[in-house]
């Protein structure tokens, strides 16, 4: 499981007695759940800027090579976008 994967609040043991608007998720369309995977540059310790995103971990992988080979002195990380809340 990853680190930063959402967790249903239902299964971490929230009561059942939640009201239902709190146990669930908001909706979201399909689209905006594709593309959880993303590129950050990262320009200083509490700052950073999504240059892309993806659908797979690998797909990331491969584009972060290709950023770091052109772009050798800037930082960039592979990050997983929870859905907000």
């Amino acid at each position: 499981m990853l680190p930063n994967a959402e967790i249903d609040p239902l299964a971490a043991g929230a009561p059942e007695s939640a009201p239902a608007h709190e146990a669930t998720p908001p909706h979201t369309s399909y689209k905006d759940r594709l593309n959880r995977w993303a590129i950050a540059r990262v320009e200083n310790s509490q700052a950073h800027t999504i240059v892309a995103r993806f659908r797979s971990h690998s797909d990331a992988e491969g584009h972060l090579k290709f950023l770091r080979h052109q772009f050798p002195e800037d930082h960039f990380i592979i990050v997983f976008e929870k859905q907000v809340a």
